[in-house]
């Protein structure tokens, strides 16, 4: 029988031994009976598409995560000297197939979509405007043909709860190899840094693990998760921390506290306790295990100190004032071409032309914030619409954990947790990084669709009788 085969029988718990249970269709329970002793007539429940095409799509679209996610064709290329072109090989199919059984219509029927799509059409807008066309022409194309899909297949691959948990086991999975690169790593004044392209800079790294720690959580906790990854991805979490903290980033550190301030916050009493003793416990083992000069690096944070090693006390204050003066600049180039901005891409060329003219010493470096990157690149127009779908994809994961706890479902209202942290971690994390363009922003947008689109399938109280068949 079909792992995708719909069913209006009774849902059955699905068994962690198998793979074929986790990935059938949950039903929705019917309602209990009313106090007159009879029972409703069961709701009418909606169908899915079950042909041949989407389960292969779907699991195209699992290895074109898991590839995204671990950069495993570049860990490949190092360490073999191999070019593997996976990304190609698995994302114009699995995007294919998205296309083909109807899941880029299920994310624009989601209008958190249209504000994305617009910082996506306000790119194209802005190139004629670029004070350099040609090298904006190739920014924004490779951006649309790369890092765009990934939103349309992480949000419209999966139409079932069981089948968006995959989507996290995948890019839970992703993440062991991430860790594993450790092997990889070189250090340059006690900094972690890799010989891979994507996350090579320490602070890229420390991001993309601050965006993968919450998905680790929501697997190890997850009692319907398969027991080996359950198992896999509980070491993960604190070697996760350690590799974070261990590459220096002061952007990645304040995102760890205010993520552990808002898990603190949303927690529940017996969760907020365990977040209370575990954050201390943290900040104690970093201080005995992080070497000398990270915890010189992260000791800026507070001020300036006279005991500082002169050369790690030099090194971190001139990067903190570099990217002050970046910062700054970065909102002067925006306030300057407010609708446009000086081109995708061309961040450091015109802030470097307009130094030069204006008299102003420049490092000729690209804005390492990334919103202050857009604003100033493709003007304010695309910050707002990026922003407008940051904001939409958090206010409406929220709803579906508070939904799903109301409901009893743990398992959805813990991976919408999980989601929202990862949103906030990554998004504070961007404020120091320039990560504008890369897969980050389109990936959080579209797993927050995927999650809109589950959860008012089989969260809605009353249930459509119009069939999902093709994305009808």
């Amino acid at each position: 029988m079909s792992r995708f085969r719909s069913s209006t029988r009774s849902p059955v718990k699905p068994s962690t031994a198998t793979v074929a249970p986790i990935l059938s269709p949950v039903l929705p329970r019917p309602p209990a009976p009313r106090a007159t002793g009879t029972a409703p007539p069961p709701p009418a429940v909606k169908t899915v598409d079950n042909t041949s095409v989407r389960r292969i799509a779907f699991y195209i679209g699992l290895a074109y995560i898991f590839v995204r996610f671990s950069m495993l064709h570049e860990v490949i290329s190092v360490a073999y000297g191999i070019t593997t072109y996976l990304p190609l090989i698995f994302g114009a199919p699995a995007l294919l197939g998205v296309l083909l059984t109807g899941g880029v219509g299920r994310v624009l029927r989601v209008r958190t979509s249209y504000y994305f799509l617009a910082m996506a059409i306000w790119l194209m807008i802005t190139v004629p405007f670029s004070s350099w066309k040609g090298g904006s022409t190739g920014m924004v194309s490779g951006y649309m043909k790369t890092e765009l899909p990934i939103m349309f297949i992480a949000g419209g691959m999966a139409v079932t709860w069981q089948e968006l948990k995959w989507v996290f086991y995948a890019i839970g999975l992703a993440g062991v190899v991430n860790e594993i690169t450790a092997r990889f790593m070189s250090t340059q004044d006690d900094r972690l840094q890799l010989e891979i392209s994507s996350i090579g800079n320490a602070n890229d790294f420390a991001a993309h693990l601050l965006f993968l720690i919450p998905i680790f959580w929501f697997i190890a906790s997850n009692k319907e998760a398969p027991r080996v990854f359950r198992l896999l991805m509980i070491p993960l979490i604190p070697f996760g921390i350690y590799l974070s903290t261990r590459t220096a980033s002061r952007g990645a550190l304040l995102a760890l506290g205010v993520t552990a301030l808002v898990l603190f916050i949303r927690a529940s009493g017996r969760q907020r306790l365990a977040v209370g003793l575990a954050v201390p416990a943290v900040a104690v083992a970093m201080f005995f295990m992080l070497p000398p000069n990270v915890l010189e690096r992260y000791s800026t944070l507070l001020g300036h100190e006279e005991e500082a090693a002169p050369g790690a006390e030099s090194e971190a204050e001139m990067s903190t004032a570099a990217r002050t003066n970046l910062l700054r600049r970065g909102v002067e180039l925006t306030l300057q071409n407010p609708i446009f901005g000086a081109g995708p891409g061309m961040f450091t060329i015109y802030e470097g032309d307009d130094a030069k003219a204006k008299g102003i010493a420049t490092t000729h470096q690209t804005a390492h914030n990334s919103y202050t990157l857009l604003s100033s690149e493709a003007g304010i127009p695309a910050l707002i619409f990026l922003l407008a779908a940051l904001t939409s994809s958090y206010l409406n994961v929220t709803s579906i954990q508070r939904k799903a706890r109301a409901r009893g479902l743990l398992s959805m209202e813990r991976g919408a947790f999980a989601l929202s942290l990862s949103m906030i971690a990554f998004c504070v994390a961007a404020f120091f990084l320039s990560l504008t363009y890369r897969m980050y922003f389109p990936a959080l947008v579209g797993l927050a669709i995927g999650m809109m689109g589950v959860a008012k399938r089989e969260l809605d109280p009353e249930p459509a009788n119009e069939a999902l068949t093709n994305g009808k």
